[in-house]
């Protein structure tokens, strides 16, 4: 996000919050990305709002939305305004979740009204917010040229599993430029140049110093390289250097 991005960001959240304070009922976000979603934990934290939940439709779903509501409510209270939409058709075509998307955008929907789009053999999964659903059911009867059916998916059990790879080694120093060594394999001055083009990021946060200390769980973000997090498998080696694990999605 751009710092004027960022502004509008957390004056919605803020909004939010002091809409359920003053109103004294639940309200919701629109869609949320995972950097959304750690930018707006940490503007809740600030203003002291504990009574939230992040929900996409199913459980572990990549996006989501935010959910606040007042203190007279708990979480198993809250109804998210989410609708799955199950589309059908011929398992001999292999659409994709771009394709399904194209679709979509093409019916002039914003990315933030729709969640997560869950592709499998001649069936998919689109998870849209309430007031848009029954606009989808009506229009979207085509993905490129195929014919496709769409209903209501009363119960949608979807299970996401997070696909990635370790990547492990030894470094001198917790230090981002150190780790992106072990991500990257270029030399420091090269590391120091993507930090320079404003390519890195943690916590989705622009780096812009190489001597940053990176601690585990931080989310290392690098454009061409993709997306690691530390863990805490960390150990001291013999020659006092540091034997890290990375998980990179993919």
């Amino acid at each position: 996000m751009s710092d004027k991005s960022d502004e509008i960001f957390e004056a919605k959240i803020k909004n939010i919050v002091n809409t359920v304070k003053n109103k004294n009922y639940p309200k919701h976000s629109l869609f949320l990305d995972d950097s959304q979603v750690f930018k707006a934990k940490e503007i809740l934290k600030q203003l002291k709002c504990e009574n939230f939940l992040f929900y996409g439709g199913y459980d572990n779903a990549q996006r989501v939305m935010l959910g606040v509501y007042p203190d007279y409510m708990s979480s198993n209270e809250v109804i998210f305004p989410i609708t799955a939409i199950e589309f059908s058709y011929p398992k001999a075509y292999e659409l994709k979740h771009k394709d399904f998307l194209g679709a979509l955008m093409s019916l002039q929907i914003k990315r933030e009204t729709l969640g997560d789009i869950i592709v499998s053999s001649g069936k998919t999964i689109v998870f849209a917010q309430n007031v848009i659903s029954e606009f989808i059911l009506q229009n979207l009867t085509k993905v490129g040229n195929v014919g496709i059916k769409a209903k209501i998916s009363e119960n949608a059990d979807i299970i996401r599993e997070e696909n990635y790879k370790q990547i492990s080694g030894s470094v001198s120093s917790l230090r981002i430029d150190c780790i992106l060594a072990l991500i990257t394999h270029k030399s420091r001055t090269q590391n120091a140049y993507l930090i320079s083009s404003h390519t890195v990021f943690v916590n989705y946060k622009e780096v812009k110093n190489q001597s940053m200390l990176v601690k585990p769980g931080d989310i290392i973000t690098v454009r061409g390289f993709g997306k690691h997090i530390l863990s805490d498998e960390i150990k001291r080696t013999k020659k006092d250097r540091y034997h890290i694990t990375l998980k990179k999605f993919v």
